[in-house]
């Protein structure tokens, strides 16, 4: 069960005269209230009505991952009083960071929701609670999903304003500094009525996100047939030594986050979101989800005896570094999908094809372990990289915007 409002923070705990301002008709914002898990079913298919096919099928299966890892009470449900709005926010343990699953409004019925809205009447203004009782009375017990009322005072807008602030006291009461969400991007969403044009664009920005970047999502299948990819002549591979980091020593683990930080310098892979995460942040939000596989964590260092820099061991240099997350199939007989997570190289070596070498070990990984599939997320920015991954070749899969939030601020 999802558990009741006062987990998730949503106790008024505001000022009297904040307390009377959101009260008044005039100012107000919807509210929001917990969903429960079993409830979830009877709105989610009109909720994901707004997004293209391929959106609700990740939304869909991270709900899945989370009721097969037995981790539905990491998964926050939050339904607009009327039922006009939906949200489903992840939250996993021991992280400062939450993923916002899907936020949007909820395609109106002709037919009664299977759902019956329990609003708490601490959580309804009184005028409101009257209408929602009647409402509900005259339904026999039942709301319509995404009934608008006919003043239209639950427009997008106002519903977007009203989740960021629920959002906003949930993270509050659980100690999460940084939310992230991923829409479709808007030519590519679906055209719904045309009355709801404004989404997604105007959700992310009502709810307080900053867009990080738009994403390509890339793929590549393994089979027999597909060899390794050679390096670039003038880059062999002897240049280089490969070495698996552990995770469990701290000064290696600092030593990673510095590199990291490093092949920011430069980037175009989403430069925005060093406004909001470190390095060190990153890395521990990469930790945080079940798919962490530290076994694929490694750092590359050039070995070249014509060096004039040297690492902490006096005969390398660190270049560059490759994180990779497993996705472990639906049976254990299932082969596995590989994610390259990140990828990076310091800027002093750019430009020198060490790409290659470092997307060849990604390959070797795969074929290592008979992985089904390589995939990953590069910003459509970043031409260098994109070129790296088309020439393997990989293909474009699925294309996504990316949103950040610091609730601190």
């Amino acid at each position: 069960m999802m558990g009741n409002a006062n987990q998730f923070g949503l106790q008024n705990n505001l000022p009297a005269d904040a307390d009377r301002a959101i009260r008044d008709k005039s100012e107000s914002l919807p509210l929001f209230r917990p969903l429960e898990l079993a409830e979830l079913p009877a709105v989610l298919p009109s909720a994901l009505e707004f997004v293209p096919p391929s959106r609700a099928v990740l939304v869909t299966d991270q709900i899945r991952s989370a009721i097969s890892r037995q981790a539905a009470e990491d998964l926050v449900l939050l339904v607009s009083e009327r039922c006009e709005a939906l949200a489903i926010v992840l939250i996993g343990e021991q992280t400062d960071m939450a993923t916002v699953l899907h936020a949007g409004p909820v395609k109106p019925t002709a037919s009664p929701s299977l759902f019956s809205v329990q609003a708490d009447k601490a959580e309804l203004p009184e005028a409101e609670l009257g209408k929602a009782e009647s409402a509900k009375a005259q339904r026999g017990g039942k709301l319509t999903v995404g009934k608008q009322p006919a003043d239209s005072r639950f427009s997008n807008s106002r519903l977007a304003r009203g989740l960021g602030r629920t959002l906003g006291q949930i993270c509050a009461d659980r100690g999460i500094e940084f939310l992230q969400w991923a829409t479709s991007w808007p030519e590519e969403s679906s055209a719904g009525d045309s009355s709801d044009k404004g989404w997604p664009g105007v959700w992310p920005e009502e709810m307080g996100f900053t867009k990080a970047g738009d994403l390509e999502y890339l793929a590549m299948d393994f089979d027999t047939s597909c060899d390794a990819m050679t390096p670039p002549e003038g880059v062999p591979r002897k240049q280089l030594e490969v070495r698996q980091v552990n995770v469990e020593d701290s000064m290696e683990m600092a030593e990673l986050s510095d590199l990291v930080q490093a092949t920011y310098r430069g980037s175009m892979d989403c430069p925005a979101l060093e406004q909001f995460r470190t390095a060190a942040q990153i890395i521990d939000g990469y930790q945080s989800v079940p798919t962490y596989a530290p076994d694929l964590w490694m750092t590359f260092h050039e070995t070249s005896a014509n060096r004039t820099s040297a690492n902490r061991d006096g005969d390398s240099f660190p270049i560059g570094c490759l994180l990779m997350a497993r996705h472990l199939g639906d049976t254990p007989s299932d082969p596995s999908v590989l994610e390259l997570v990140y990828m990076g190289v310091v800027p002093e070596a750019r430009g020198r094809g060490f790409s290659a070498d470092l997307l060849a070990v990604a390959q070797q990984c795969c074929r290592r372990e008979s992985a089904s599939r390589l995939i990953l997320a590069v910003d459509k920015n970043n031409g260098p990289a994109r070129d790296a991954y088309f020439r393997l070749p990989m293909k474009l899969v699925l294309r996504e915007t990316v949103w950040v939030r610091n609730t601190t601020r």
